[in-house]
Formats: structure tokens, sequence, C-alpha cells
């Protein structure tokens, strides 16, 4: 059994299972997420690779900030809004969008929204 509240190091385990549907109504039942309207947890964590995943009430934003390496945000649920400087992306549940670390980015819940944040291993 694997203990969500803890992130996997994948060099000390070779597989593991993740619950994301499961992690994510945990995540949706957490003080942070009732109070400030959003909720994360780190899920693996190491120099190659990092995944967080993040439940997000309608409203909720992350400001403009720099992924430490590469990263894709996969919408499990819901419906986020992504922006970079001028522009801005809507994407929906299943869509995804992947960006260079040097690429100053936000994003806002336009709907209560589950996303699944995978970052490379630093540039």
């Amino acid at each position: 059994m694997t203990d969500y509240n803890r992130p996997v190091e994948p060099v000390n385990q070779s597989l593991t299972h993740l619950a994301l549907e499961a992690i994510g109504k945990e995540l949706r039942q957490g003080a942070p997420y009732e109070k400030v309207g959003k909720n994360s947890r780190s899920l693996v964590r190491s120099q190659a690779l990092s995944m967080v995943l993040m439940a997000l009430k309608t409203g909720s934003q992350l400001k403009e900030h720099h992924a430490p390496g590469p990263a894709t945000a996969i919408v499990l649920e819901g419906e986020i809004a992504f922006s970079s400087g001028q522009d801005e992306q809507l994407l929906k549940s299943h869509e995804s969008v992947v960006f260079s670390a040097d690429l100053e980015h936000g994003l806002r819940a336009c709907q209560d929204s589950l996303v699944l944040l995978i970052i490379g291993g630093k540039e």
C-alpha cells in the first residue's frame, strides 16, 4: 500500500500505483481547499521527475511563476485558464499543455478542477 502523504522517490521504487481520483477526493476535503480554494500534494519527487496533484476551486489561481524544469499540466477534471503573458488558453478535462522552464505562466480554475503537474529534471 502506498502512503500518499509522502512523495515517492522513483530511484527507490521501480513501480508505484497512484490512485489519482482518491487522492483528489482527499485534497478536496482538506482545510487548505476549504480556506483558500486550493490544495496540492507532491506524489513523486526526485531530481529527474516531480509530479504534483492540485485540487482547485472555481476562481482560485496560481500567480505567474517559472517551473524548475520543463513541465506538463494535465486537466483531469474541470476547466482551467492557463496564461503566459498576454496569451491565455482554456483547457478542459483530458486536455494538457506542455511548456519549458523559462516560460512564465499561471493558471486560474474556471470550474472546480483537478490538475496533474509533471515536471522534468531541472534544466
